[in-house]
C-alpha cells in the first residue's frame, strides 16, 4: 500500500489476493470511486508513487517485471525486467525527486536502478489499452472466449521480449538484510 501527495493525495493498494489488480483512490475526489489497474498476472508485492502522485510503480510477488503507470490515465508507461532466473521479495521501491529513476531493493544482494526514458513500444501500448478496456467493461464472469486464450500468451511474449533492463545496479556485501531504496 502507498499513500502520497500533499496537494492531491492518492492511495494505492492491491485489490486482489490472486491477481495483480491495483486500486487507486484520489482521496480528495468527492466521488470516492476507485480506479483499477490490471498491473500484473500475479498478486502485487510492492507499490510506490512518485512525489507528486503522477506515477505508480508496481511489482508482483514474482518481481521479475516492474511496471510504471500514469496514475491519471492508468496507462502503462514503462516496463522493466529485474531478472529471469529467480523470484525475489521486493523490500522497497523509490523514485528519484525528478521521477527520472526508479530504485528497487529486494531480499537478494542486488539493488537495481531503472531509468524512465523513452516510450513504451506501440504494440505494448495497444495491448495494455485492450487489457484496461476489457477490465473496465468486465461484468459478472462470462464464459471464456477466444480473446482470453490470446491475451495471456501475448502479454507473456511482450514481457519477455520488450522490457528494458536496469540502468545501473549495485551488489551488497550481505544477503538477508532488509534494504530500503532511496534516490535523491
Amino acid at each position: 500500500m502507498d499513500l502520497t501527495g500533499e496537494e492531491r493525495p492518492h492511495l494505492a493498494y492491491p485489490d486482489s489476493n490472486t491477481t495483480g489488480l491495483v486500486a487507486v483512490h484520489d482521496i480528495c475526489a468527492w466521488t470516492h470511486s476507485k480506479k483499477l489497474i490490471n498491473a500484473h498476472n500475479h498478486p502485487i508485492a510492492a507499490l510506490r508513487f512518485n512525489d507528486d502522485a503522477t506515477l505508480l510503480a508496481t511489482a508482483s510477488n514474482i518481481a521479475t517485471v516492474i511496471r510504471v503507470y500514469a496514475v491519471r490515465k492508468q496507462e502503462c508507461l514503462f516496463v522493466f525486467r529485474r531478472g529471469l532466473a529467480r523470484t525475489v521479495t521486493v523490500n522497497s521501491m523509490a523514485f528519484s525527486a525528478d521521477s527520472r529513476f526508479l530504485c528497487l531493493t529486494s531480499n537478494t544482494e542486488t539493488i537495481h536502478v531503472f531509468k524512465l526514458e523513452g516510450t513504451l513500444p506501440k504494440f505494448l501500448q495497444l495491448e495494455d489499452e485492450l487489457l484496461q478496456k476489457s477490465l473496465e467493461e468486465s461484468k459478472p464472469p462470462q464464459p471464456v472466449g477466444w480473446y482470453d486464450y490470446l491475451a495471456g500468451p501475448t502479454r507473456a511474449a511482450a514481457e519477455y521480449l520488450a522490457p528494458a533492463r536496469d540502468f545501473a545496479s549495485a551488489t551488497l556485501p550481505e544477503i538477508g538484510n532488509v534494504n530500503i531504496a532511496c534516490l535523491k
